[in-house]
This record gives structure tokens, sequence and C-alpha cells, in this order.
């Protein structure tokens, strides 16, 4: 489904190394995504309750395509990586991220982004103002983009009508939404020494670091990432102690996702790219096609994943007597 591996070299030309899977999920496939790649859906909804519907609605496959996951702005300046789903929403953080000339354009967009309250009158005077003092390289210094929060708003908000004694009340609900996409992002634009390597949550928080997976088969490409580089070269599982040539990390950054490939049946295929001071160099795979995953063979990938979790939490327990 998404594996994303990212490292930064720290080297004399500030190389980066963004790598990635290319298979998705799409179709009635995306139900079976929510609940057996998603942690976070699993742990809201409970596993067996949502297999047991899939199996109501007659599931009994997943449906997956190869496609590129790694975008590039026009001047090649930025490069960013996505995991989740390729929606209306996805594609307004992409304005924001490489695109923000259409973004500031979009004035139908911006007024429902700036003005959640319907603000009545003209608006014309405050979106010009804005448009003029929108800075996304001081949000990025700053480690916050507020834009990309409020289009995650946007996303998760559900709104529910009653009639209540003749009057209509919208009430509104933030529920889980497992659409948003979480980014890695490498630029040099406006950089004072070299590229930077950042992670872009849908919350617009922007956190600098030089060693990096997301993804359902993040878990994996850490796996083999600690234990290609041990843990005298780790510390707190994503950054990078000490520099690396590029070679090693092209190395490191392609074999952590052909490695996720392997563990994780919803993973497939790969992409990366170069990016430094002084420009970048794609590898893209031209390889498209459409595959199917039996149901079966997921639940067994999950029960196998549970059981060694379980095997880690019974020795780790075994480290600490009873209070």
């Amino acid at each position: 489904m998404t594996v994303i591996v990212g490292i930064n070299t720290s080297d004399e030309d500030g190389n980066i190394v963004i790598a990635s899977d290319r298979a998705s999920v799409f179709g009635d496939g995306d139900l079976a995504m929510r609940f057996l790649g998603n942690r976070e859906f699993i742990t809201f909804h409970g596993l067996p309750t949502m297999i047991e519907y899939a199996k109501k609605l007659g599931m009994d496959k997943v449906k997956l395509k190869l496609s590129r996951k790694i975008d590039i702005s026009e001047d090649e300046s930025t490069i960013v990586a996505h995991t989740g789903t390729c929606n209306e929403t996805h594609r307004k953080y992409l304005d924001i991220l490489l695109r923000k000339g259409e973004f500031l354009q979009d004035e139908e967009f911006l007024k429902k982004l700036l003005f959640p309250l319907n603000i009545s009158g003209d608006t014309s005077k405050l979106l010009e103002e804005y448009k003029f003092e929108f800075d996304l390289n001081e949000r990025m210094r700053k480690g916050y983009i507020p834009e990309i929060r409020r289009i995650s708003d946007l996303q998760v908000v559900n709104s529910d009508t009653v009639d209540f004694s003749g009057f209509n009340f919208t009430f509104y609900d933030r529920n889980f939404n497992s659409d948003l996409s979480w980014y890695l992002l490498a630029t040099r634009e406006n950089v004072k020494e070299s590229p930077l390597l950042a992670e872009v949550s849908p919350t617009g928080r922007i956190s600098s670091v030089n060693c990096h997976s997301l993804g359902c088969g993040s878990k994996y490409a850490m796996e083999y990432l600690k234990h290609e580089l041990g843990a005298e070269r780790y510390a707190d599982g994503v950054h990078l102690v000490g520099g690396i040539s590029l070679d090693k990390a092209v190395k490191l950054a392609t074999e952590a996702v052909q490695y996720a490939n392997q563990k994780d049946r919803l993973c497939h295929g790969l992409d990366y790219v170069v990016l430094n001071k002084h420009g970048l160099r794609t590898f893209f795979s031209d390889e498209e096609r459409e595959f199917e995953v039996g149901l079966v063979d997921l639940i067994e990938d999950r029960i196998t994943a549970l059981d060694s979790e379980l095997s880690s939490l019974r020795e780790l327990k075994s480290g600490y007597s009873k209070i």
C-alpha cells in the first residue's frame, strides 16, 4: 500500500534520497485497505468487526494498481512523497507544497478555507492581503503550515442536519478519517546551508528528519534500517547520527523499500529521487499494472504481525517484576 523512506546524507552537496513503493489500493479494495492497512482505523473500529463487515459485503480480495507516489515541483527545487489517498484534500496539500501559485489563485477555495463562518460582504480586500502576506518558506522555518491543518479540518468534518420543532439545526462532528495523507518532503528552496528533509503531517506540523519512513510498510523499512545501520548510528529511531555517502544512502533507502515489499504484500514496486544543492535526479519505474491480493492472505499477515508483537511484549514483560 505504501512505504516511503527518506535519508539525508548530510554531505557537502546536501544529498537527500527519497524512495517509495508504487502500490495503491483502488475500487472496492478501499475498505479492506482501511481496516487491514491502517493501525489507527483498526484501533478505532476493532479488527474483527471490520472483517465481519467485509464478509457481509462479499469482499474476498483487494485490488491494487502501480503508480507514482513522488511529485516534483515545476522548478525541481522540491520533491514530495505521500501516503494516504489521492483525493481532493491531497491535491490541495500539493498545491501548497509544490504549486503555491495555483493554491493562491483558487479564490473560492480560499474563502472556504479562511472564512469558515461564512462572513457576509466583500472579502476581496482580505483575500488580497492574505495572498500578499502568504510566505510558505517562513511557515516551514517555524515548523507549522496552518493552511494544511485547515484543509484537513475540512476533510474530517461530518455534518448532520436535524429538524427540531420546525427548525433545521446543523451539527458538526470530527471523526477519525483514514483518507488524510502524510508526506516526506525534500527541498533546497530558500535553505541557507543544505537541503531540508522533513515530515509533513495533516496537522500542518513540519518536523526535520534525516532518516525516516512513513506508510503501512514503514515498520519493516525501519526494522531494516536499524539492522543495517546498527544501534550506534541511531538515536530515537528517526535520527541518523553522523553523515553517510550518497551511494550508501541510495542502497539503504531502496533496499528498505524492497524489504518492506517482501514483508507486506500491499507494498510493491520502487521509485526514488536524489535531490541536492545543484538539482535532482529521478529514477522512476515505468511498471504500471493492476493485481489482486486475497483478504485471507492479508488476515494471515496481520495474525503473523500480531504474534510477533505479542512475542516482543512477553520478552519485555520478563524483564520486569510484579508489583
